[in-house]
C-alpha cells in the first residue's frame, strides 16, 4: 500500500517527506532542477519502500515555498532546512502532529539545476552529507553554452516567467546574472572542497546540457565516477531503477 507523503515547512522552504518512525535508517535529500515538474511521488516512494527517510525540498519562491526565487542563496537555505530536518522531529501540516525518526548518513540525489546547489552545500557544510548522486547536472553555469550546444539559459528565463508565473516568482531578468551573486555556486569555490562520494549519470547524447562538462570535471574529483547512458536528461525514476544495483552499492560502499 503507498504510504501518504507528508508535508511541512521550515522557514519559507516546503518540503514533503516520507520517514520510518523507529529505525536508524540513511535518508534521501532531492532537490528540483529549474524548471520541475514539483511531484517526485513514484521516486520517494520508490527509496522509501527500499528502506529510506525521503526529503523533497523545494527552493525559496517556487511551487509552496514564500519568497522569491534566487532572492536569497539558495545552497543557504537548503543547509539551514537540512539541518533543521536532522533534527528528527518535524510537525505535518496535514494533522499538525509532530513525526519523530532518526537519520543515519544523508545522501543528495538532484540533477540539472540542482547540481552545483548540491555540490556548494556539501563544500561549505562540513560532513553533513555523506554521498551524492547526480544526474546531468550543470556544474559551471558561466560556461553553460559558451563551447557546446546546449539549452540557453537566457532564454529558459523568459520561458518560465510565461509558462510557470505562479509556480516561480522571478523578479530578475536574466538567470546567469543573477547566479553571479552566488560565488559558492561557482567550481572554482566547491570542487577543492568535495568531501564525499559523488556519482554523476549522464546521456551521451544530452543536448539540454551536454555531457563533455562532466567528463572534464570528473577527472578533478577525488571520489567521482560517471556513469554514461542513453535515458535522456535529468532525474528519472527509469533510471534509478536501471542502475538501483550501482546506486545501493555506492550508498553502502562509496
Amino acid at each position: 500500500m503507498t504510504k501518504p507523503i507528508l508535508k511541512a515547512y521550515y522557514n519559507k522552504i516546503f518540503f514533503e517527506f516520507l520517514v520510518h518512525k523507529d529505525d536508524f535508517v540513511d535518508a534521501i535529500i532531492i532537490l528540483p532542477g529549474f524548471p520541475s515538474s514539483n511531484n517526485e511521488d513514484e521516486l520517494m516512494q520508490f527509496f522509501y519502500e527500499n528502506g529510506f527517510n525521503v526529503f523533497y525540498l523545494r527552493y525559496g519562491g517556487s511551487f509552496q515555498s514564500k519568497g522569491y526565487f534566487l532572492e536569497s542563496n539558495p545552497s543557504d537555505d537548503i543547509t539551514q532546512c537540512i539541518k533543521y530536518i536532522n533534527r528528527g522531529k518535524i510537525v505535518s501540516l496535514w494533522d499538525m502532529e509532530e513525526k519523530s525518526f532518526k537519520n543515519r548518513d544523508l545522501i543528495f540525489l538532484t540533477g540539472s539545476f540542482g547540481g552545483a546547489i548540491a555540490c556548494s552545500i556539501v563544500a561549505k557544510s562540513n560532513h553533513l552529507i555523506s554521498r551524492i548522486i547526480l544526474s546531468a547536472p550543470v556544474w559551471d553555469f558561466d560556461k553553460h553554452n559558451t563551447t557546446y550546444e546546449e539549452q540557453n539559459l537566457s532564454h529558459l528565463s523568459d520561458f518560465v516567467k510565461r509558462a510557470y508565473q505562479n509556480l516561480y516568482r522571478i523578479k530578475f531578468n536574466n538567470l546567469i546574472n543573477q547566479l553571479h551573486k552566488f560565488k559558492e555556486l561557482s567550481p572554482e569555490y566547491y570542487l577543492q572542497k568535495l568531501n564525499c562520494p559523488l556519482l554523476v549519470f549522464y546521456d551521451q547524447e544530452d543536448k539540454t546540457v551536454s555531457i563533455e562538462h562532466t567528463r572534464e570535471i570528473i577527472k578533478k574529483i577525488k571520489k567521482g565516477r560517471l556513469i554514461e547512458h542513453n535515458l535522456g536528461h535529468g532525474l528519472s525514476e527509469e533510471l534509478i531503477k536501471r542502475y538501483w544495483n550501482e546506486i545501493e552499492k555506492f550508498i553502502k560502499y562509496g
